[in-house]
């Protein structure tokens, strides 16, 4: 029989992040962990399985899926188990689920153990959900690596599920994706249409579309820190020579302005202080610790569209924020978008000074 797998690939900048970690954890312990192919950030759901009635499989899953619409769940920390009398240890992002998340898998399993041979934690009701960070080769080193994964900012990060995926796994093949099923568009995809990027752009304009309302617990969160000053800054850019021109920044080097913005940022920003960073720190995906650990401050950080880069000095934030600060409500996001329910204060990136009468 073949073998496959039904999961959700995680996309967009979560994917960058989970991705820049792994492979950081790889080349600091010298250790393969998951990166022996090239690695896909996912959250499995059920399997591996094995059946014969391929065609069944694809209708019971979907037939599942397509009953949900928004979907959410979360990245909250890290995780590890041991299994098989330590000789498989795991290392990974704990996933909370939402409700419907849970209620989706829980379903997709009861289908598919009818006609499909399927794995034991597939039956359990208390389901782990975790994205696999390392798990290959790391018996030996378990212990340093689980003491560094420590020492990193605890992902807290709301996400929305946009595709369920069924991979098929031939004897001495890969797995390959065999369909998709995209939630934004209500449609199945093929291989193909599953790693067409105008597709995926497509289904990310949706979502932002879909997204445009707040959720009514949106502001279910604390009064902000009372020890230190607050700071919101976004758009430094940092090694980014063409900014200079593009924003007429009184620079003249890459270098000077550099300098500059760590001068200043410092000479305001106390280390008990505590800054939300709404975005585009810097050009060079690789730089982006190497500034943070330059800046003072405890910084929250919401990625811009050229944080590229593992993020392992500030604490990443979800990508709209919710600010309360003696008692007023602000929201803070890198994009300009406004969601249809929000009439207050709307704080922004991306926009620069290029442009001030839009």
């Amino acid at each position: 029989m073949t073998r496959y797998l039904v999961q959700i690939r995680i996309l967009g900048n979560t994917k960058v992040y989970l991705k820049d970690l792994i492979y950081d954890i790889s080349k600091k312990f010298d250790v393969d962990g998951v990166t022996r192919k090239r690695p896909v950030p996912h959250i499995s759901l059920a399997g591996p399985l094995s059946t014969d009635d391929e065609e069944r499989l694809v209708r019971e899953v979907f037939d599942v899926v397509k009953k949900y619409d928004i979907v959410g769940y979360s990245l909250d920390g890290f995780g590890k188990f041991s299994k098989f009398l330590f000789l498989k240890r795991v290392i990974f992002v704990n996933i909370e689920p939402s409700k419907d998340l849970e209620e989706m898998r829980s379903e997709i399993s009861r289908r598919l153990e009818i006609f499909c041979k399927m794995q034991d934690h597939d039956y359990k009701d208390d389901f782990e959900f975790h994205a696999t960070i390392a798990f290959r080769d790391i018996t030996w080193k378990f212990g340093e690596i689980w003491k560094y994964m420590q020492k990193l900012p605890q992902p807290k990060i709301n996400l929305t599920l946009l595709r369920v995926t069924i991979l098929k796994k031939a004897i001495h093949e890969k797995s390959k994706i065999l369909y998709e099923y995209d939630l934004m568009l209500k449609r199945k995809l093929d291989r193909e249409q599953a790693l067409d990027k105008q597709t995926l752009q497509h289904t990310l304009s949706v979502l932002k579309k879909r997204q445009e309302t707040l959720p009514p617990d949106f502001w279910d969160v604390p009064d902000s820190e009372k020890d230190g000053e607050i700071f919101l800054i976004s758009d430094t850019h940092f090694d980014h020579e063409n900014i200079i021109r593009y924003c007429h920044r009184p620079f003249k080097s890459v270098g000077e302005m550099n300098k500059t913005l760590v001068d200043r940022w410092n000479s305001k920003v106390g280390k008990e202080d505590t800054v939300y960073f709404m975005g585009d720190l810097t050009l060079e995906r690789e730089n982006l610790d190497y500034w943070l650990g330059k800046l003072n401050g405890k910084i929250k950080f919401i990625r811009g569209n050229h944080d590229k880069g593992l993020i392992t000095k500030a604490e990443e934030i979800q990508d709209r924020c919710p600010l309360v600060y003696k008692g007023n409500k602000f929201l803070l996001t890198h994009d300009p978008v406004r969601p249809a329910n929000w009439d207050g204060w709307l704080i922004h990136g991306d926009k620069h000074n290029n442009s001030l009468d839009n």
